[in-house]
Formats: C-alpha cells, structure tokens, sequence
C-alpha cells in the first residue's frame, strides 16, 4: 500500500510503539473473514476484502464508518452459469449480477451477504478464479477475486461429439445418441 505521502506501507499482525501512552481504538466490524487492506493514496477511503462472506468493504477513513450505497458486480469465469443472485435488503439483478443498497451502514455493523447460485459446465476449467467489483462513495471502484477448485462429477466423464452443439453441463437434460 501506498500513502498520500507516497511512502510504502506494510500490513502485517505485528505491532510496534514508539513513546507515548496507547489508547484504546474503536474496531470496524467489516466482515467475518477480513483478509487484505488498501487504502487510497489521498488517506480519505479504506478497502477490506473478506474472506468468507467474498466482499468488500469501503471505509471512509475520517469517520470511520462504512459508507452507504454500495454496487457489488460478479463476473464469473466461463464455465459458471449464474442460477440466482440475492442478499437480505441487496436490490440484485440475475441478468447483470449486479447487486446495490442505499442504505446507511451503523458503525460496527455490517451489510449482509449476498449469495450467488451457479451451474457448472462440463467444459469448466479445474480451478476458476471468480471477480467481484465494489463501487460506492465516490472512491475508485475495488476488485476482490476467489480461486476454487471445481470437481465435475460422472456425467462429465462421459464421451460427448462435441459437434452437437450442446453445453453438456450437468442441468442439460437433453438427451444425447451416439451416431453410427
């Protein structure tokens, strides 16, 4: 990370005093798993990618509050065919995989999770890396990503002519026949 000073800044669990007398600081609850920080140049937002729950938060650095109307954007790697998108007071749309909310966040409180349901094809890679995009309070739009691992079961074991032109993906109910 880089201040507004241009200086480098490090992360780590460590922590170092120099002098003077410590006080108590107030946490920012900002996710169940928070996993990286970054912090704009200017010093005025803070970026916390979380692990478990696969968001972002933004952080207005002068309040210390996590700042309202926020847009979450999935892009999924090929091979992954959105089913369903949703969260608990998010406005989200399945065609664009898009979910946003306006309303104020209480410090020390968080949004809830959106959850995001998925086909996989056949023709999935073994391990896809999943894109979410944050945008919300004027800062720079932030990018977390998730690597898994996918396991296609039987089905996609099974010989297929690929000149068929199906996806073969495991919700394919069509019917295949070998052609003689």
């Amino acid at each position: 990370m880089v201040g507004q000073s241009g200086r480098r800044r490090c992360a780590s669990n460590r922590l170092s005093w120099r002098g003077g007398r410590a006080a108590p600081a107030t946490p920012i609850p900002v996710g169940t798993t928070p996993l990286s920080v970054a912090i704009t140049p200017d010093d005025t937002r803070a970026y916390v990618t979380n692990g478990n729950s696969n968001n972002v938060s933004v952080i207005d650095t002068a309040t210390n509050t996590v700042i309202a109307t926020v847009t979450v954007q999935d892009t999924l790697p090929k091979g992954l065919i959105a089913a369903a998108i949703g969260g608990t007071g998010w406005n989200c749309s399945l065609a664009t995989l898009t979910c946003t909310r306006g309303d104020a966040l209480a410090p020390g409180d968080s949004y809830p999770p959106i959850t995001l349901t998925v086909r996989v094809s056949c023709r999935a890679a073994q391990q896809v890396t999943n894109t979410a995009t944050v945008t919300g309070g004027g800062s720079a739009p932030d990018t977390a990503t998730d690597t898994t691992a996918i396991r296609h079961d039987k089905r996609c074991e099974k010989p297929h002519h690929d000149d068929d032109h199906h996806d073969h993906d495991k919700d394919d109910k069509h019917d295949h026949h070998d052609r003689k």
